[in-house]
């Protein structure tokens, strides 16, 4: 369709929350803690089962503020003929037509550091009014979780020798702080804006008390590698009697010694890296075990507990952000989901029967797809970024995945160019039009392009690295490595009626479980 008039948009597919990283704020008053005054509950309705209990405000110690989250809406977009009705795809160079739009939204959360009574630090997440329903649900989703838990610890307390109930890795709630009208006080919001270096809450806001486990996140991985590489940067030369024997080897020592650190750095990278990528694939399959879709997952959703190489044997992964999660067993509530149903019977060419309304099993199924494409998205943009870091601090050296060909050079060339680590643009939307719309989903294709890109090369020798030989698959002998499988089956038909089609075939978000169980990639240990 030469003419941009030939489109007419016919539906938008569905709308994707994910939060954007936290907005760096720090207090610019003194470092006088805050104790919040009398609450009242307005997240009674959705904590009414008990599970999460309810924190008295004058328990709280508000110490600092750390900074503001927002989130960014993305619409997937169809179009049609306008004369024919068929479905068409516009070219992804048309910018009239776009695939999908991104829309950010202003600050919905905001961050402090607190402390309990008992002198316990936590993370307090302040949801603004606007807000309320993602409290609301990120409250709901740890209602469902904790009461598993319980229910676990209860079925099993009278083994003798039992093993303890398995913690879906997720951040710890403590409990809700909801607020009333303590904070409209003149004096208290002056205070607070002295104090804290930001404007007071307002009444009607909600609280979430978590425990403190740290602000890192698998987004913070390849800022993290520049801090270490400008410390490496800054050690020392070697003293005068190291020069004094490079002089009798001519340097070899020296260069063996860097060769070795290099080679060492490396190691530690892919440790890293694969230890990392098991985390998050594992804590996404976690909670779908639970009976929840998580519906923004981005590198910031993925809490660790370190940010060092060194330390991946003791990496903990966590997935934090529930804010936008949803219950299965209420997957029909969602009208938009409930629409984006009716849209992909649509597509499949079934005959319309309004007076069948759909399964929960089809419903489920669209957003597990959702979960598992942008876990795979978020994959990919951790590797490539930290990848980029990595290559950019040491040495050029030709490795086998270097994709040297002439075959890879042309795909290169025919592409855009590869996203920067510190240009600030959207790398989940720009992975999505290299692989959706530039490759058509092809990962053989996107692995020759990425591997023409020499940054790129720690990523994808270790993506080419294959479970279950050891060894390495390439584009040149047409077997895709492990960890490229692995993001095949992630990144799979993005179609709404392919996911409907298949929902049937299974039980509800089993998926992620199912890929993780048969991927030997994530099970090797470097």
């Amino acid at each position: 369709m030469p003419a941009t008039a030939a489109y007419q948009s016919f539906a938008a597919r569905g709308v994707r929350g994910a939060h954007r990283a936290v907005t760096a704020g720090h207090p610019t008053g003194s470092s006088l803690a805050l104790l919040v005054g009398a609450l009242v509950p307005l997240l009674a309705g959705a904590a009414g089962g008990g599970v999460v209990p309810r924190i008295r405000a004058s328990d709280i110690l508000v110490k600092s503020y750390i900074g503001a989250v927002g989130f960014t809406t993305q619409t997937t977009w169809d179009y049609a003929d306008s004369e024919t009705g068929e479905r068409v795809r516009p070219s992804p160079l048309d910018l009239l037509n776009p695939t999908r739009t991104s829309e950010d939204s202003s600050p919905a959360l905001r961050i402090f550091v607190g402390e309990s009574r008992e002198g316990s630090r936590l993370l307090l997440k302040e949801y603004s009014r606007s807000a309320g329903t993602l409290a609301a649900a990120e409250l709901t989703a740890y209602e469902r979780l904790l009461s598993i838990q319980r229910a676990t610890v209860s079925l099993g307390g009278g083994a003798r020798g039992a093993a303890p109930a398995a913690r879906v890795p997720v951040s710890q709630l403590l409990g809700y702080m909801p607020t009333g009208t303590a904070f409209d006080a003149s004096l208290f919001r002056a205070e607070w804006r002295v104090n804290m270096g930001c404007e007071p809450p307002d009444s009607g806001c909600s609280w979430l008390v978590f425990q403190w486990e740290g602000l890192r996140t698998a987004a913070g991985w390849a800022e993290a590698a520049v801090r270490s590489a400008r410390a490496r940067a800054n050690e020392p030369p070697p003293g005068p009697l190291a020069r004094f024997a490079a002089l009798f080897d001519g340097g070899g020592a020296v260069e063996a010694a860097a060769a070795e650190a290099v080679a060492r750095r490396s190691r530690y990278w892919r440790g890293f890296a694969l230890a990392l990528v098991r985390g998050m694939v594992g804590s996404v399959a976690a909670v779908h075990a639970a009976g929840l879709v998580h519906r923004s997952i981005g590198p910031a959703c993925f809490g660790v507990s370190t940010l060092d190489e060194r330390e991946a044997a003791t990496l903990r992964v966590r997935l934090d952000n529930l804010g936008f999660s949803l219950v299965a067993a209420q997957a029909a509530e969602d009208e938009l989901l409930v629409r984006r149903c009716a849209i992909a019977r649509a597509e499949r060419r079934e005959p319309p029967d309004t007076a069948r309304p759909p399964s929960s099993a089809e419903l489920v199924a669209l957003v597990e797809r959702d979960d598992l494409r942008q876990t795979g998205y978020a994959v990919l943009e951790v590797l490539l970024k930290a990848s980029e870091v990595h290559c950019d601090t040491a040495p050029l050296a030709p490795t086998a995945s270097a994709g040297g060909t002439p075959q890879a050079a042309a795909v290169a060339a025919a592409a855009p160019p590869p996203p920067a680590a510190a240009d600030g643009r959207d790398w989940q939307a720009l992975l999505r039009r290299l692989v959706e719309d530039v490759y058509d989903g092809d990962i053989l294709r996107f692995r020759e392009y990425c591997a023409a890109e020499p940054r790129w090369r720690e990523a994808v020798a270790l993506l080419d690295l294959d479970g279950g030989d050891g060894g390495a698959g390439t584009a040149e002998d047409g077997r895709l490595g492990g960890g490229w499988r692995l993001l095949g089956e992630l990144l799979s038909d993005g179609s709404d009626a392919q996911a409907i089609a298949l929902a049937a075939s299974g039980g509800e978000l089993c998926l992620a479980n199912e890929i993780v169980q048969r991927c030997e990639w994530l099970r090797l240990r470097l």
